[in-house]
């Protein structure tokens, strides 16, 4: 299910650190990237590393471990193919070249941990981020960036997102805090080790996480229209504000209160109805451009 591992101002890059991070990748090894900003103010994008070992070269020669801020992206893949161009952190575009571009500035990266609802048939290539960049969040450009819409963001429960600027690093979903670095989920902190026939069977720690609050101001947001992005060449717990819909029910059988389908229908409690995952996708993308134009 992917993890996310973000290094705040207060983390350090020690032994322990870089522990973790292979931790990461041993548990997510279908790929993996990482996002800065840089000293212009822009958001470097660099992904595609599918060995650890590549990407920690990838890191010395970004000479990222300068930056007080890090976001790391280890994949596993749910949906479309096992790729360089499918792992995190992808920028707002609806360019499928420039989405799975390895190292690019961008103004806005984005990462994710969990699965979209997207309609299957859109990722057997992309993944169901790719996918979600390209259709829900590209049409918003800058205004993805406006709390309103990031609200909804929330909708799609049990999903995680980072979203880095020159302004900061913005989390949505229920995260770990551990030392000064945020994570995903606990998958990056490995407790035992024990052999079995089929190899090494690994035990994660699963004690109460200490959540942490962080709070992003409402202007977060960049003037200017749609986010520009350039390709570069690789050889130079906070819960989100606003309504998360709680599920009712994950085990009865329901139909979609839209379609009728019967397939993947949850309840929210903040909408009042059941709805499938293809309809509930809509609806957000419905309310993300409604919101944004009122303002509200």
């Amino acid at each position: 299910m992917c993890i996310i591992a973000y290094k705040t101002k207060a983390g350090k890059l020690d032994a322990q650190a870089f522990y973790w991070l292979e931790e990461c990748f041993k548990c997510n090894r279908d790929g993996a990237g990482f996002m800065y900003v840089d000293d212009e103010g822009q958001v470097v994008i660099s992904k595609g590393y599918m060995t650890f070992e590549d990407l920690m070269e990838g890191f010395c020669k970004h000479e990222a471990y300068t930056r007080e801020e890090l976001v790391f992206h280890f994949r596993i893949r749910t949906h479309g193919t096992r790729s360089q161009g499918n792992t995190h952190p992808f920028p707002i575009s609806d360019n499928e070249e420039t989405l799975g571009a390895c190292e690019q500035v961008t103004d806005i990266g984005v990462m994710h941990n969990g699965v979209l609802g997207v309609p299957h048939e859109k990722t057997a290539v992309l993944s169901d981020t790719a996918v979600f960049v390209k259709e829900y969040l590209n049409p918003l450009g800058n205004a993805v960036l406006y709390p309103p819409a990031l609200n909804w963001l929330t909708l799609l429960g049990g999903n995680k997102f980072a979203i880095m600027t020159a302004i900061g690093v913005a989390l949505y979903g229920s995260f770990v805090s551990d030392e000064g670095w945020m994570f995903s989920n606990s998958s990056y902190r490995l407790i035992v080790s024990s052999r079995s026939g089929r190899g090494v069977a690994n035990l994660f720690y699963a004690a109460s996480p200490d959540w942490s609050k962080k709070d992003f101001p409402n202007s977060l947001i960049i003037p200017g229209g749609a986010p520009k992005t350039r390709a570069r060449s690789r050889s130079s717990t906070d819960k989100g504000s606003g309504p998360l819909p709680h599920l009712l029910s994950a085990t009865v059988a329901h139909r979609c209160e839209s379609c009728q389908s019967t397939v993947r229908v949850s309840g929210y409690t903040t909408l009042g109805a059941w709805l499938c995952d293809a309809c509930l996708m809509g609806y957000v993308k419905v309310k993300l451009r409604k919101e944004v134009e009122l303002g509200d």
